[in-house]
């Protein structure tokens, strides 16, 4: 059954953004289970991928203000779009996810390189859906939708 919580999200929160968070934490997961793949079969050491998920999530907070999260109120949700800083933030992430190897292979060599890369992949993500989901449960505070835990 499902809890109180998650009947609020599912009425207040758009289904666009919804979907867009489950994506996010299906893809954190599976690339956690990648990393930890690397670290078992020595790709990469432990203090390394967790630099780069470090490194990511900082990357991730900044390109979480990529969307715009605001209540809409005509239709009574919590929205999501882009705006124009939004964008620009948007490229230089582009950026900086087609460079990744070039960028990480001056402190990073061989295997270790793409396991960096993947760390850094999943911090970038984690940082966004924390930033969206802060964002998120900010708003249906602001509005009394929910209460702190």
């Amino acid at each position: 059954m499902p809890s109180k919580r998650h009947k609020i999200v599912k009425r207040f929160v758009d289904r666009k953004l919804r979907m867009r968070m489950a994506l996010f934490a299906i893809i954190i997961l599976a690339l956690l289970v990648l990393i930890t793949y690397d670290i078992f079969m020595g790709a990469i050491n432990a203090p390394l991928a967790l630099a780069g998920i470090l490194i990511g999530i900082l990357v991730g907070f900044f390109a979480g203000r990529m969307f715009n999260i605001t209540w809409h109120e005509e239709s009574n949700k919590v929205v999501s779009r882009m705006d124009w800083i939004g964008i620009i933030v948007l490229v230089i992430y582009m950026i900086f996810a087609i460079f990744r190897t070039q960028i990480f292979s001056a402190w990073v060599s061989g295997p270790a390189a793409g396991a960096f890369g993947f760390c850094v992949i999943a911090g970038t993500l984690i940082g966004r859906f924390w930033s969206m989901r802060r964002k998120t449960i900010r708003i249906l505070r602001k509005r009394g939708l929910v209460k702190r835990r």
